[in-house]
């Protein structure tokens, strides 16, 4: 990362310097890289200094085991309501493999998944806890309807000046998020960010 003058570099360097955000073993921080569902959950709980407490022994989702890398992070961002899964009984539509329902019917949280652009949303203004979430009667993007999903959660997002969309008026809610971006987002959503990346994210 060694363009001073690229719109993620000073989010970058702050999240970095604060232990929020980590790069490759070769020392490069791939900004146009996608980021994981579950690296997202450790993002906004260490951005946003949320308290992990000791989860529980039974997780909360069929593919994120007592133990394993993240289990604590997205147990705790569960536990805050901040995060949601999958019914079970599917199939993942990014790999293709089978969610089949254990004797719980858990659902699954697909941690190893691209985090899209507005799950990115919901986590950030879930973490930042801007509520009571914002609910326009006219949509802000043409690809996010009144009512649908995510809705809410973006049209908070832009109320605060996070996120912003493309020239044709679309949020692609569905892309992946890339690594810059989110750095972006998150930097700017952060309760008093130091001069240096104010104003909207760009249309990325």
């Amino acid at each position: 990362m060694s363009d001073p003058s690229a719109y993620y570099y000073s989010s970058v360097y702050y999240l970095a310097c604060h232990g929020v955000l980590g790069g490759y073993a070769d020392g490069t921080f791939q900004p146009f890289h996608n980021t994981t569902r579950a690296q997202m959950t450790k993002i906004v709980l260490l951005a946003f200094h949320l308290p992990v407490p000791v989860p529980p022994l039974s997780g909360t989702f069929a593919d994120v085991a007592p133990g394993s890398t993240f289990y604590q992070l997205i147990e705790t961002a569960a536990g805050y309501g901040y995060v949601s899964g999958y019914g079970c009984g599917g199939s993942n539509p990014q790999t293709g493999q089978a969610e089949p329902c254990d004797g719980a019917s858990r659902p699954y949280y697909r941690p190893s998944n691209n985090v899209t652009r507005s799950q990115l949303a919901k986590m950030v203004v879930n973490g930042a806890g801007w509520f009571p979430l914002l609910n326009p009667p006219t949509a802000t993007f043409s690809d996010v309807p009144v009512g649908s999903t995510f809705y809410t959660f973006i049209e908070t997002a832009v109320a605060r000046g996070i996120i912003s969309g493309y020239a044709e008026g679309a949020f692609h809610p569905n892309n992946p998020a890339t690594r810059g971006q989110i750095a972006k987002i998150v930097y700017l959503a952060l309760p008093s960010p130091p001069p240096g990346a104010q104003g909207p994210a760009p249309r990325k």
